[in-house]
């Protein structure tokens, strides 16, 4: 009898950790009968959607690192259709981040793999962010009479569901590095995409492919993505931290760094420009010293002047607007014409903010007219290109609360980098630590944290500093 009941619950765990398989079976076979009624394209992407989710159940790392090359467009957003579902397009990216939050899910029920942060900073940022959203929504719909942003405001912060899981997917130094050398070739393959359009206007990625003059023509093509362009500065410093001498005795460093600063001058975006370079000079100095920092410029320099002249020679054209928009800033600024209109909608939200500081504005909520000198555009009212005024705009005191938390998070995540004894661990600790400077430095002028790939990222970036930090 004894025997019997042993083997009994011998039987049940095997079952339980069979789970996910069985899971993913009901599933293809689901998606089988719909694909034998659909069009052909519908058979097409079930079939493709049923072997990923095999996949991401196996190890859920496969799903997240999908979901990465998706909102980053390290495939390429013009090849991958969204799908359309109930008057919305639902993005490939959110798709493949639901399908690993289902593999963990089923993993953790399963008994296989156990998903349980011990960092508990991270399940309250996610928590509280998630609370002050939802709060602010209700509020907006029953309060305000909004009813029609909810979905694009939730759907855009979904990466904080994945970020209390991240630290037991990305668990082992093998499983870091692996991710890390991800990041690299994302970064060198969105920087390539990025030169190839402006070089030949061809449009490989959704975003805002647009000539530089917008409001007269120029035949210079600019590539806006805001977002993706991080893991083009991020592998800038992760292959910088490894020194001069490393850079110099590999082959693939150098034609990678050229690569990647082709692809940050394709954005033509001043503010990515001036952060990447002050993230960088101090990256150096912390991990390098002066000297180091200056033995390393030794290389840098040379490679930016080659790139320079590579330009010049390919397209002259571009090279010179490459040269006008960096050191045009102080004519612009004169001139009032960028600077002077983003100077005028921070002071519009301000007096917004005055007037409704406990709960603010709501999502859908208008605070200007359109006063962009490059003509109206769609949801201009209610748009906002400073992401520190965004959530005290939008959201009110909830708005600050959501960005002291991840403030929060960022300072004792640094602090912790800063005392890492190891130097090469401190190092790739501190690539993190100034890819978030440069996150806030372009939120002056931009969205940050309130964007799906740019919060994805972010939610990566703390995940790989709490590791560097918990190995001492």
């Amino acid at each position: 009898m004894p025997a019997t009941a042993t083997d009994y619950s011998i039987s049940r765990v095997r079952l339980g950790s069979r789970l996910p398989e069985v899971g993913v079976v009901l599933v293809t076979l689901i998606a089988g009968l719909i694909a034998a009624l659909a069009p052909w394209w519908v058979a097409v992407g079930l079939i493709l959607g049923s072997a990923v989710l095999a996949l991401t159940v196996r190890d859920p790392l496969f799903g997240l690192l999908l979901t990465l090359a998706l909102a980053t467009q390290a495939i390429p957003g013009a090849l991958i259709p969204n799908i359309p579902l109930g008057g919305a397009q639902i993005l490939p990216c959110e798709i493949a981040l639901l399908m690993t939050l289902l593999s963990c899910f089923l993993n953790g029920v399963s008994g296989r793999r156990p998903f349980i942060d011990v960092h508990r900073d991270f399940v309250m940022t996610a928590l509280l962010s998630y609370v002050a959203l939802c709060v602010s929504i209700v509020v907006g719909k029953f309060y305000l009479g909004q009813n029609d942003f909810a979905f694009p405001v939730l759907r855009n912060f979904l990466p904080l569901a994945i970020l209390p899981l991240l630290p037991s997917i990305l668990s082992t130094r093998q499983r870091i590095v692996l991710v890390e050398n991800v990041f690299i070739a994302f970064g060198i393959l969105i920087a390539l995409f990025i030169a190839i359009q402006a070089f030949t206007s061809i449009s490989l990625l959704t975003g805002r492919l647009e000539d530089l003059g917008l409001n007269q023509t120029t035949g210079i093509t600019r590539t806006v993505l805001w977002g993706p362009e991080l893991l083009i500065i991020l592998s800038l410093f992760l292959i910088g931290r490894h020194g001069l001498r490393y850079c110099l005795s590999h082959l693939w460093p150098i034609p990678a760094f050229v690569a990647l600063l082709l692809g940050l001058m394709g954005t033509y975006t001043r503010s990515f420009w001036v952060a990447t370079a002050v993230a960088a000079i101090l990256l150096a100095v912390f991990a390098h010293g002066i000297k180091g920092s200056l033995r390393l410029a030794t290389a840098v320099v040379p490679i930016v002047l080659l790139l320079g002249t590579m330009v010049f020679a390919m397209n002259p054209r571009i090279g010179e607007a490459a040269y006008e928009r960096a050191f045009g800033i102080t004519q612009e600024i004169k001139s009032g014409e960028s600077f002077g209109w983003r100077g005028k909608e921070n002071s519009l939200a301000l007096e917004s903010i005055v007037k409704h500081p406990w709960l603010g504005i709501g999502f859908n909520g208008a605070y200007k007219p359109a006063i962009s000198i490059h003509g109206h555009f769609e949801g201009e009212e209610i748009y906002i290109h400073n992401a520190y005024l965004y959530f005290q705009l939008k959201m009110g005191l909830l708005g600050s609360a959501v960005l002291t938390v991840f403030l929060s998070l960022y300072l004792r995540l640094s602090w912790s980098a800063l005392a890492i004894a190891d130097r090469h661990d401190r190092t790739s600790a501190l690539s993190y630590v100034v890819l978030g400077l440069v996150v806030m430095m372009i939120g002056y002028s931009g969205q940050t944290i309130s964007r799906f790939v740019t919060l994805l990222i972010v939610c990566l970036m703390f995940t790989l500093m709490k590791f560097y930090a918990q190995r001492h």
